[in-house]
């Protein structure tokens, strides 16, 4: 399991959609208030979806 930070930005979308076509496993990281379609679309692509905040020790350790 790849856990991409960032997932709903533009780099970080790219990264998810990339290691999805190369069948590995993509947990996305996004925050509470990220593009609910950008979401939406990961969690179709197969990347399981994790609402985390880089400044928030336990929803980190959930994420990880």
């Amino acid at each position: 399991m790849i856990l991409v930070v960032g997932a709903t930005g533009e780099l970080g979308s790219r990264v998810c959609k990339n290691l999805i076509a190369k069948d590995q496993s993509v947990r996305a990281m996004v925050r509470r208030n990220s593009n609910q379609e950008v979401v939406e679309t990961l969690k179709t692509l197969g990347a399981e979806v994790v609402v985390a905040d880089l400044k928030d020790p336990t929803s980190l350790k959930l994420a990880a």
